[in-house]
């Protein structure tokens, strides 16, 4: 454990793994934008489904706000069908730990940046 890890710790809190798709996933099928102004929108969802199709992609492990009153069991277990696939069938490569650095110049300006704490994992993005 290195100082920042030791001084997290003390603080109740540690730098996280997340796990990113591998690198052959294409990143245009694999991210979805769920903001509010599409959620309730049935034609985003359909268009999304088209261009994503049977793709690895966060489509089909999220539920849409849209689709929450549809009292659809099989939309839920196909959610969790598709994630231990995700996990059994290597489509994710192997978690790495990352900080997120966050910054803002004023309030309504903020930004992301992730830093890979392990130079040699992820040379790819």
């Amino acid at each position: 454990m290195d100082d920042s890890e030791g001084r997290l710790a003390a603080l109740g809190t540690a730098i996280p793994e997340i796990s990113l798709p591998r690198k052959d996933v294409d990143l245009q099928k694999w991210a979805v934008i769920a903001c509010d102004q599409f959620t309730q929108d049935p034609a985003y969802w359909e268009d999304v489904a088209k261009t994503v199709g049977t793709s690895p992609s966060t489509f089909h492990i999220i539920l849409p706000e849209r689709y929450l009153d549809d009292k659809r069991p099989d939309r839920i277990e196909g959610i969790h069908r598709t994630m231990a696939s995700y996990l059994a069938e290597g489509v994710l490569a192997p978690p790495m730990r990352v900080r997120v650095d966050i910054a803002s110049n004023n309030s309504l300006c903020r930004w992301c940046r992730l830093r890979v704490k392990s130079s040699d994992l992820y040379d790819c993005y």
